[in-house]
């Protein structure tokens, strides 16, 4: 009897991805945070471009965890700015009232 290949495509895999890190974005970001919409996104991209090097196979002659390290240090970098507006902008609401 015939049987379907029934693997999830790569399209469904990535999708998947994108929705399970950014789910904790989603949960337990601040308002601060949630303006933040166009770093927000480039979180999630480096998030998912660490998982695809992560999945990859073999190290390429060190290339892959070399741009694995740079990613995890823009992650730091997007972060950090995330919050650095999220702070300027209190001091903004508190300088105000």
């Amino acid at each position: 009897m015939y049987q379907k290949n029934r693997s999830t495509p790569l399209s469904a895999k990535i999708i998947l991805s994108i929705f399970i890190l950014s789910l904790p974005l989603c949960i337990i970001t601040p308002k601060s945070y949630a303006e933040q919409g166009h770093m927000e996104k480039a979180l999630i991209q480096l998030r998912v471009a660490k998982n695809s090097l992560q999945n990859a196979k073999h190290n390429k002659g060190g290339h892959r965890s070399n741009a694995i390290k740079l990613i995890d240090s823009a992650i730091e970098e997007v972060t950090a700015g995330i919050q650095s507006a999220g702070e300027k902008k209190k001091k903004k609401k508190k300088k105000n009232n």
